[in-house]
């Protein structure tokens, strides 16, 4: 649960419909968060730590919008992956370094 909103993370493969975004310039998103479906996707082919890192930025992006933190910058797309692209790489060494594990992201 995110916010008291059940939400759930997806492995999919890389050609899945759902790593499609108009935000991932490069082909395929590594992940993609989908707020009205309360729904995460992870591209199932990335291996451990770019997984983990993956799963942090949409649990982020997912962060941001429940708690309405998104609508300081009035939703703006380009800030939102900005803001949520600094923030990810210190929140997964924070993780690591309080000894928390990521059970079944690993391959």
């Amino acid at each position: 649960h995110i916010a008291g909103e059940q939400w759930t993370v997806y492995l999919v493969s890389k050609n899945s419909r759902h790593l499609v975004d108009d935000d991932c310039d490069r082909g395929p998103c590594s992940g993609v968060c989908s707020y009205d479906r309360c729904k995460i996707y992870i591209n199932q082919d990335l291996d451990g730590e770019a997984r983990v890192h993956a799963v942090l930025h949409e649990l982020v992006h997912a962060l941001m919008h429940v708690s309405g933190a998104d609508k300081v910058y009035g939703g703006d797309a380009k800030k939102d992956e900005d803001l949520v692209t600094m923030f990810t790489p210190a929140l997964h060494r924070l993780l690591k370094e309080l000894g928390f594990h990521f059970p079944g992201l690993y391959m």
